[in-house]
């Protein structure tokens, strides 16, 4: 198979194979079990990849002998038998200290609770030559036992299980095969004496042959475009004012930023590899590198067994993760004793609730955590930044309504004018009486707070906001994906997940890379989405019916409220029953997200998405439309269906024979706006407390546990250690950020018109969030796999629809459930002198209430009707004639003409909304025009240096006077010597 060689010494890029004797030899620092030529076989369980490597690649060799040529219908040939030895008989496993005397180490015994072990002498040549220029060299729990191998990779046991151990011994053995250095601490060196650490390294030359595969970009030439300053820091420079809110910290330096190409062995000579070559890859690169050989790692026959993440899910480990740096806090200042590590850097100057204010590093998160989670703080900052003019407008919304709530002309007709004093006609049947119009005082002026001029005016603004913050978040997002190397990654680079490959029994036929990969039929596939989908439909008609049981509690409630005796309950049964209502759907929210969540794990795992790309999508779009429906139904019944069909005295609709729901005399927004504050602030208060809070107890639980566990060994716990006390990452671990933001956006674009402070609780909450989010990823978990992004997935595609949907619905929220309508007409239409005085009795229509049936009048046994003995007419929110007319409770025309001005108002306001998103599209390019040229230069210079004779080329012989000076790796790295000098 091309890039599986017989014999290693034919390639320059490598050193030359350690020989153990004439017949055998294995590969520079790699350990495990030596193949004698002619074997014949590949060693047991081994995965090889899919990925067929071009001629000029290298792959270190795994046996001597004949040609291995896999297949991925190939059975594997019976492995040779595998000698399963006791836990203390494996020679790779570090053992418990030997008796006192036995070492020649005098300080060494027993008696030192600081003993261990001497270190091997037998060091791989040419490592003591690497530069220990690294800001972690002081922790030796970050290496091996040597001092000098970094630990890339952590896995923790503590079963003794002898299927789990045979399972672990497999895997451990073919870690071995694949290149990759594994030692192994005994659980008498761990502090609760109960687990093992299998500290996983990663040679050089294991990380090129994988960096290729992974197709990082790595440095091929310094940037050499200009950048310009932006319009705010001209602004700044000519005020000479300095910006509070950037990063001006002396620890931070800005990345250097590089002209890039994807990696390739063969042309090692052409990347800018520094003198450090330990250096080359970030430790999240080398992580990141390490997890993808892992993940195809076999632990048995089965095509299943594959992958440290089905270990992980099978107990076979407890634990998986690469290490933190080091000690994110310490009693010294930074000013005095300097960056410890890129960890504590982060805690400092990001996590840090002191920094709410400033800028967030990105380019250092993407160096610690990778750019998934980079780039979810990026939006996340940049959606917090875009909520400040809308927050400061909706916040004067709602001051102009604070201020002009007394001088509303319709809160004074109902409170102290005549209409006040007019009788309207029962809420429910029997058991609710009569009641006066100005019983709905506070209730109306409540109203007005969200239901003003300015409100209607914010709500425009904020259909338009949605629409343009998603625009030039694509724009952004160009920006950050030049920046960071990642345009075409899901496209041309995403490898096949290897359940995927397990559960294929047909290959097909690559057409872009022309090889064959695991393939499963889409006849195999049909049944289980339509099982999936099928379960997704069955709970959201679980929810819908649990949001009509929510209503029954409402209409129930609501009847005992306005029949009780006590003049307070029954003035404030609306509020009351909202708020009550609102905090039953909120529970309900809660305990249906947590079932759905397993659920929805177990669909998308019997569905086998390809790549985990497609994974997430599907998990994504199953858990959106689920959560959508959790969390907005309620809100959707009040906005739009809530006292829209009740029918009138005499001939109301029912439902199961109970009358539907009427709005009160103020309207349904006062009831939508508590609804949306419940369970907006309620999630956001929830939601915080089970993501740090709860972590942090669980923390410092077991915290406390291994310092006991310290104070009577009196040794420090090793690093490996404190990240294994940490909380595990979630599964999608940034699943979870973004549907709390994207619900969140929900909440403040669709029904922003009930509650214009919404934008103002969604940036106060985001600002702790963003500190929050990064002090748990810093702090509180262990440290997530490196994994790439190219952008925010399938959420951006959630976003469109829900900006799309929040110009629709906030139109009608407008024509229908507030007053704007109607209030407008009556001013240019019916009103004398313009104005709203008059308006609320023009709203009311008249019934004979010698009409009303005995099941719908008020019952005297049960409520006190002598207030309502000469009370002829009652009045009731319609627009229909009087009993005193021939057409007798017919809709009015003017009915009529509002309905048509509603529906034409939806439609203007959706063409103008949609107008301004199209034409700000066009208007404003998704790539900016700088970064289109330096794409087309990062082309050029791709060009020159891979595919041409660089050697003699003094262009890009770097800056400065000597060769290769001002060269630098991106992070900061110094000292990388000639781009061009072959390693």
């Amino acid at each position: 198979m091309a890039g599986y060689n017989s014999n290693p010494n034919d390639n320059p890029l490598y050193p030359p194979l350690r020989n153990d004797s004439p017949n055998t030899y294995r590969p520079l620092y790699q350990e495990g079990p030596v193949y004698p030529p002619g074997a014949g076989y590949s060693p047991p369980n081994v995965v090889l990849p899919y990925h067929n490597p071009s001629p000029n690649q290298y792959s270190p060799p795994v046996h001597d002998g004949p040609p291995y040529e896999p297949s991925p219908r190939q059975p594997h040939r019976p492995p040779p038998p595998i000698e399963m030895k006791p836990m203390g008989e494996d020679p790779y496993r570090r053992q418990p200290p030997p008796p006192y005397g036995v070492t020649d180490d005098p300080d060494a015994g027993p008696s030192n609770p600081k003993y261990r072990p001497p270190v091997s002498p037998d060091i791989p040549p040419g490592r003591e030559e690497w530069d220990q220029d690294d800001t972690t060299k002081d922790n030796p729990s970050l290496f091996f036992n040597d001092g000098v191998r970094r630990i890339d990779f952590i896995l923790a046991y503590n079963d003794e299980d002898e299927k789990k151990a045979e399972k672990r011994l497999i895997f451990e053995e073919n870690i071995r095969k694949n290149n990759l250095e594994i030692e192994t601490e005994d659980k008498s060196f761990s502090t609760d004496g109960k687990t093992y650490f299998v500290k996983v390294h990663a040679p050089w030359e294991t990380l090129l042959q994988n960096a290729e595969m992974a197709a990082l970009r790595m440095p091929i030439q310094v940037n050499d475009i200009e950048k310009e300053d932006t319009v705010c820091d001209r602004l700044l420079n000519c005020m000479k004012m300095a910006n509070v809110f950037e990063l001006h910290s002396d620890y931070i330096d800005d990345e250097p930023d590089f002209f890039t190409a994807t990696f390739q062995v063969s042309k090692l000579d052409r990347f800018i590899v520094p003198d450090n070559k330990d250096t080359f890859f970030t430790n999240c690169e080398r992580s990141y590198i390490v997890f993808t050989v892992l993940q195809r790692i076999k632990y048995g026959e089965e095509r299943s067994r594959v992958g440290v993440m089905r270990m992980l899910q099978n107990a076979c480990y407890s634990g998986a993760f690469p290490l933190h740096d080091g000690k994110q806090n310490s009693e010294t200042p930074m000013k005095k004793e300097g960056q410890e590590n890129e960890r504590r850097l982060l805690y400092e100057e990001w996590a840090r609730p002191g920094r709410f204010y400033k800028s967030q590093p990105l380019d250092l998160i993407r160096k610690y955590f990778g750019s998934k989670i980079a780039i979810y703080f990026a939006w996340l900052g940049f959606y917090t930044q875009a909520l400040i003019p809308v927050s400061i407008i909706g916040f004067l919304a709602f001051l102009y309504g604070c201020a002009t709530v007394f001088e509303d002309p319709v809160g004074q007709e109902v409170c102290d004018g005549a209409v006040g004093d007019e009788v309207m006609c029962p809420l429910c049947d029997q058991a609710c009486n009569f009641y006066y119009v100005k019983d709905s005082c506070d209730y109306k002026r409540a109203s007005y707070l969200f239901d003003n001029d300015a409100t209607v005016f914010f709500a425009i603004i904020m259909a338009i906001w949605a629409t343009l913050f998603l625009e030039f978040w694509k724009r952004r997002q160009n920006e950050i994906d030049f920046e960071w190397d990642l345009f075409g990654f899901e496209e041309d680079e995403e490898p096949v997940r290897p359940d995927y490959e397990a559960k294929s029994f047909f290959t097909k036929l690559n057409p872009i890379t022309q090889q064959d990969e695991p393939y499963i039929p889409i006849g195999a596939k049909i049944p289980r989405i339509i099982a999936a989908f099928s379960t997704v439909l069955f709970l959201i008609f679980v929810v819908l019916a649990a949001v009509f049981g929510v209503i029954v509690y409402r209409t129930v409630i609501r009847k005992h409220l306005v029949s009780s005796d006590i003049d307070v309950i029954r003035t404030y049964s609306s509020i009351v029953t909202s708020i009550t209502a609102s905090g039953l759907n909120l529970i309900i929210i809660m305990v249906m997200s947590m079932v759905y969540e397993r659920l929805a794990i177990f669909l998308t795992n019997l569905e086998t998405p390809r790549t985990d790309t497609e994974y997430e999508d599907s998990f994504t779009f199953k858990m959106f439309l689920f959560q959508f429906v959790n969390y907005y139904s309620s809100l959707f019944y009040i906005a739009f269906f809530k006292g829209k069909a009740v029918g009138y005295p005499g001939h109301y609709n029912t439902i199961g024979g109970s009358r539907q729901e009427e709005c009160d005399i103020g309207g349904c927004l006062m009831e939508l706006s508590i609804q949306l504050i419940i369970i907006m602030l309620g999630k956001q208060t929830i939601n915080n407390f089970m993501e740090i809070f709860l972590p942090l107890a669980k923390n410092w639980h077991r915290q406390m546990k291994l310092k006991k566990s310290e104070e009577l060994q009196q040794e420090a716990p090793t690093q490996w250690e404190k990240d294994y006390e940490l909380e595990a990452p979630k599964f999608l671990p940034l699943f979870y950020e973004y549907l709390e933001m994207v619900i969140q956006f929900g909440f403040v674009t669709l029904f922003v018109t009930a509650f214009p402070l919404a934008p103002v609780f969604a940036f106060l909450n985001n600002v702790i969030e963003i500190r929050l989010d990064a002090y748990k990823f810093v702090t509180q978990v262990r440290r997530p796999v490196g994994f790439r992004a190219q952008d925010i997935g399938a959420w951006y595609g959630i976003l469109e629809a829900v900006a799309i949907m929040a110009v629709i619905c906030n139109g009608v929220v407008l024509a229908f459930t507030s007053e704007f309508i109607p209030r407008a007409i009556y001013r240019q239409a019916v009103s004398d002198n313009g104005t709203l005085y008059g308006y609320m009795n023009w709203t009311l229509s008249y019934y004979n209430i010698s009409q009303l049936s005995a099941d719908e009048a008020p019952d005297p046994d049960l409520v006190d009707t002598t207030p309502f003995n000469e009370t002829t007419y009652c009045r009731y929110r319609d627009y229909r004639r009087p009993p005193w007319d021939g057409d007798a409770y017919e809709k009015t025309v003017m009915w009529y003409t509002i309905l048509i001005i509603r529906m034409g108002f939806i439609i203007v306001f959706e063409h103008v909304a949609f107008f301004i998103k199209f034409l700000t599209a066009y208007l404003v390019p998704d790539m900016p025009g700088d970064i289109t040229e330096a794409m087309k230069r990062e082309q050029y210079v791709t060009r020159e240096i891979m595919f041409k004779d660089t050697q003699a080329d003094p262009e890009f012989e770097g800056e400065g006077d000597g060769e290769g000076e001002g060269l630098r790796y991106r992070g900061g790295r110094e000292s990388l010597g000639d781009p061009h000098e072959a390693v």
